[in-house]
């Protein structure tokens, strides 16, 4: 799209224009927070001892902010992200790897310490 816009004559900076678009990203993603039942729903599984991952087409650095920032990064045994193998539209790498990160039930016991993949 930015090719098309530079082939119809319009100059800009691309830096300049990400950097305004992730201002703008981070003014309405900061001001998120947890869906209700959502904390419940997590709680409940870490008491049942699921072992639970995140995976995730965000960048690592985004996902541990935010994870931090909601109160819930320390519930999950890993969090994979886009650094960890193919995103959209065939996530499977980055699939796999958070399922290998965690245990099924009754398969072994999942490790309490938490993993950054």
């Amino acid at each position: 799209m930015l090719g098309a816009v530079r082939d119809g004559g319009i100059e800009f900076d691309d830096a300049e224009l990400l950097a305004e678009w992730r201002g703008r990203h981070n003014g309405i993603v900061n001001t998120e927070h947890l869906r209700d039942g959502v904390r419940e729903f997590l709680d409940d599984a870490v008491a049942r001892g699921l072992p639970m991952a995140v995976a995730s087409s965000a960048t690592r650095d985004w996902l541990d902010v935010h994870l931090e920032r909601v109160g819930v990064r320390g519930l999950f045994a890993a969090v994979c992200a886009r650094d960890n193998g193919t995103v959209k539209p065939a996530p499977t790498s980055t699939w796999r790897h958070s399922t290998r990160s965690v245990s099924a039930p009754g398969t072994r016991s999942p490790s309490r310490t938490r993993r950054t993949v």
